[in-house]
């Protein structure tokens, strides 16, 4: 029994004692690995006999392939739903769907048309709040960037989410899907460290301010351009 976050009959979030696991745990990936060893292994082998192309990420199962074995009541379907039951899992229908050529294919948020990729809407997003940042100071960023995160997100549980990290964490992700060398990440990093470095500055100038008077911050400050 834990305490865990849930929202009373007038929709406010209240602490409540559940017996549930906690998520996002460090150790979940490899637990769900250890539990789906089996269901990887027979998965793999109906994949390779019908000429498909198997893939798991956590509780997220995508075949891949260049023809249609997904028809109704097909062999291979047949043969899918019968293993997973065997295993002791069930298929959430509402979030299966089969991805055609020609169509937008998004496995885990990423698109995998071509290439692997993220989003439209995740380049624009960082655009966005960067934009902001240059154009308004971080003040008034961080405030917009909080509005816009909760209407995202939904429920923030501790404290407020900042900027900075959401945005670093962010550009390791774009890194790590498009390549260090990509055009895209490397104009978005180079504006976000050009933000730190000033906000850094910023931020000494004011406890400077603070501690010392209006003249030594103002030194550091123009020494510092």
């Amino acid at each position: 029994e834990m305490d865990v976050e849930r929202r009373n009959d007038q929709e406010e979030w209240i602490t409540v004692k559940r017996n549930v696991l906690p998520q996002g745990a460090p150790t979940s990936p490899i637990l769900t690995n250890l539990v789906c060893q089996k269901l990887d292994f027979l998965l793999s082998g109906v994949a390779k006999r019908f000429g498909l192309k198997y893939s798991r990420y956590a509780d997220d199962i995508t075949f891949s392939s260049m023809h249609n074995a997904y028809q109704s009541d097909s062999e291979f379907l047949n043969e899918l739903h019968r293993i997973i039951k065997q295993q002791g899992f069930n298929i959430k229908q509402s979030k299966t769907r089969l991805q055609k050529e020609g169509y937008r294919q998004e496995v885990t948020g990423l698109l995998v048309n071509e290439k692997v990729n993220v989003q439209q809407r995740y380049i624009k997003q960082l655009r966005m709040w960067l934009y902001y940042w240059e154009r308004y100071g971080y003040e008034r960023a961080s405030s917009f960037f909080i509005q816009q995160y909760i209407k995202d997100n939904g429920h923030v549980k501790k404290g407020k989410p900042n900027i900075i990290n959401v945005i670093a964490g962010k550009l390791d992700y774009l890194k790590m899907v498009k390549g260090f060398s990509n055009a895209s990440y490397i104009n978005l990093k180079a504006r976000f460290d050009n933000l730190i470095g000033y906000q850094n500055t910023m931020d000494r100038v004011l406890s400077i301010w603070e501690n010392g008077g209006i003249e030594k911050a103002m030194n550091v400050f123009y020494n510092q351009q």
